[in-house]
């Protein structure tokens, strides 16, 4: 069991954002945490297409499934973060924005544009 003890912690001091997010010695850490936070801050933005694609088109026959689809597109996109984040660190950013939006567009464009 780990118990926390303040007097043996190592705190990081800093005074401003932009120090704490890019210090002096840049640790894996925290570009981990800067590359994570940024990707899970910009989910509902680049979801955009994926909600309206599922929300047009199962609004009134298929309520249920809704949930269903919306926690699976969360759950695909965590795993992304995460197992992208190890792989290619600070460019999972670019890599997962732009393809995220590519995939949710196709799935928009197969599922709303061909109907109506």
């Amino acid at each position: 069991m780990y118990i926390n003890d303040t007097m043996k912690t190592d705190f990081d001091e800093y005074q401003t954002p932009m120090q704490y997010w890019f210090p002096n010695e840049p640790s894996a850490k925290t570009t981990k945490r800067l590359v994570t936070n940024t990707l899970f801050s910009l989910f509902p933005i680049l979801s955009l297409f994926l909600i309206a694609s599922i929300g047009i088109v199962h609004v009134r026959h298929q309520k249920g499934k809704v949930y269903l689809y919306l926690f699976l597109s969360i759950i695909i996109y965590d795993a992304l973060v995460v197992a992208l984040q190890l792989a290619i660190s600070t460019y999972a950013v670019p890599v997962l924005i732009f393809g995220w939006l590519i995939a949710t567009y196709i799935i928009y464009k197969k599922i709303i544009v061909d109907k109506f």
